[in-house]
Order: structure tokens, then sequence, then C-alpha cells
């Protein structure tokens, strides 16, 4: 189904405070957030337009079995001040937008808001990979990082990754410092320095490339946050690179997300990648190519 017209030229805080108030339902996640909008198309009516409509109210009600959101009476109040007074280099969209970012628009779950520091016209690059790994990388694995790093950001693609320690880290600072494009997807909100000793790191980043994140102002970042950015990660990307990483490593989560979206996706080993992640790969992502070089990578490509 298309997006209208009308659905189109919305862009203001009231649209905003209605997805807020559908987002606050136990149950509601991106999925069937995506499935309301290009249902009922106007957000300012859409609570109305469920309320009539039977059938997509059991939907709501079969998934919030088992599920409780917070309550945060306050939560929709904060976020439409913070959006009313945003500093020059913020900004934000949703989906059915106009400016909502053209790869994540047919995803299976595709964020309903996004708030972004930096500049999101970035994510409409031609060409964008996602290069993610080992929060406690080995040092092969950070001269691999380096390398590929490098390479895309002589090249002009804009190189995705999470802001976190470790890989992410790496890839970030190599990508400015070598004047190419990079955006940092992360797993609290917009305002929230996490973590505090990428601090400045995430300053550059909003100088010069773009942070972004679907998580309200003032979300703290918390372990389940991590797994949801990932998916994001490897939505904006035309094809994943994971650097080292464990079986349960996000990194793992990462590529099994790029899998279900139809992106390539590879797998650096480097001295980190443990050989029970190897094996699961193998056997269970069977759509990952293990390889040990960048060459390796374009070679497989061609």
């Amino acid at each position: 189904m298309k997006l209208t017209k009308e659905l189109q030229n919305f862009k203001s805080l009231r649209e905003i405070s209605s997805i807020l108030e559908f987002m606050r339902i136990p149950g509601v996640g991106a999925e069937l957030f995506k499935e309301a909008i290009l249902k009922f198309q106007n957000p300012i009516k859409m609570k109305t337009k469920i309320q009539e409509d039977r059938n997509f109210q059991k939907k709501i009600e079969k998934r919030k079995i088992g599920k409780n959101k917070n309550e945060d009476r306050g939560l929709i109040e904060r976020t439409i001040n913070y959006l009313k007074d945003l500093p020059s280099n913020e900004s934000f969209t949703y989906f059915g937008a106009p400016d909502y970012p053209s790869r994540l628009i047919s995803t299976s779950e595709p964020p309903p808001i996004l708030f972004f520091k930096g500049n999101p016209e970035l994510l409409e690059n031609q060409n964008s990979v996602a290069i993610v790994g080992s929060r406690h990388p080995s040092n092969r694995g950070i001269t691999l990082s380096c390398e590929i790093a490098r390479s895309f950001a002589r090249s002009g693609w804009l190189v995705v990754s999470g802001g976190a320690n470790g890989i992410d880290t790496v890839v970030h600072e190599t990508v400015l410092a070598n004047r190419g494009f990079t955006a940092a997807v992360i797993g609290c909100g917009i305002d929230v320095k996490y973590p505090k000793e990428n601090k400045f790191l995430y300053e550059k980043i909003s100088r010069n490339g773009l942070i972004l994140t679907e998580f309200f102002p003032t979300t703290p970042p918390i372990a389940s946050h991590f797994p949801t950015r990932n998916r994001i990660i490897a939505s904006l990307a035309d094809f994943v690179i994971l650097v080292e990483g464990t079986e349960k490593s996000g990194g793992i989560y990462t590529i099994k997300k790029a899998i279900k979206e139809g992106r390539p996706t590879f797998c650096l080993e480097g001295d980190g990648l443990l050989s029970g992640a190897k094996n699961f790969i193998q056997k269970t992502l069977k759509k990952v190519k293990i390889v040990k070089s960048l060459k390796e990578i374009f070679g497989k490509m061609s």
C-alpha cells in the first residue's frame, strides 16, 4: 500500500504526539505501527479509526499478552517539549514523512520515529556499508577494522556502526580521520552520551556525520535496546561486515537481521572469532561468508 499525499504532508508536533500515544500501547512495536500507518494513513485520526476497526483491535490485544510497557505519563510531554526547542543540528522524522530514510521504508520493522543529530541527508548516500564487531577486539581485529573503514571512507561510502566501544569506535574514528561519512546508531536517547568515554567522538560525529536513534530523548541505555538498534544498522547498509564476535554478541544479531532484510553479510575472522561462533555461523547462518580480508569480500561480491 502506498502512502497518500495527505500522510506525506504531515510533519508537526501534533502528529508526533499522536504517534507517541499509539506507541505507548503494550504490544505495539515497529511492525504493527507500520501496518497501522499504512492502513489508516492519518496519524491524528489513527486512534479513532482503530477504535472503529475490530480486527485491528484484536491484533493489538493479541500482542499485549505477556507485555507491559512501563507507565510514564510524562514521556509524551517531555518529548514534545524537547522537540519544540531542538538545537540547530538536531531534527526528527517518522515513518510516512517525506524525509524518512528511503532504505528503511521497505524493511519489516521500520522505526516509527527517528531522532537525528547531524546531517540525516547522509542516509541517502548512494553506497552504504555497516561495520560492526566486538567491544573487546584483538589487535588484528583493530587492524582489519581500520583497513576496511579507511577503504570505504576514501571511496565515498557511508559507513554505519553502533557508536559502542571496541570495533565501532575504531570504525567511526578511522572514517572521520579520512574525511569520510559515518553514521552512529545508538541505543539510548539522542541527548544521552553512552558510553561516556565516547563523548568527544559523538561530538565529532554530530559535526561531520550523523548520530541517530529511535529512542525518545532522555531514554537511558539498557541491554534490550541494543538488539533493537542493531536492526537499524543492518537495514541502513547495502551489506554488513562483522569484525570478530562471539555466538551471543550483538554483531551476530546484526547479521541475522541483515539476512532477514536481504543484505549480503560477511564475517572477518581476525583473532577474536571464537571457534564456537564460527561453527554457529557455518551451521546456522549459512548465507554469511566468512573471509579474512577486504579483498576477499569484493571477490565474493563480484
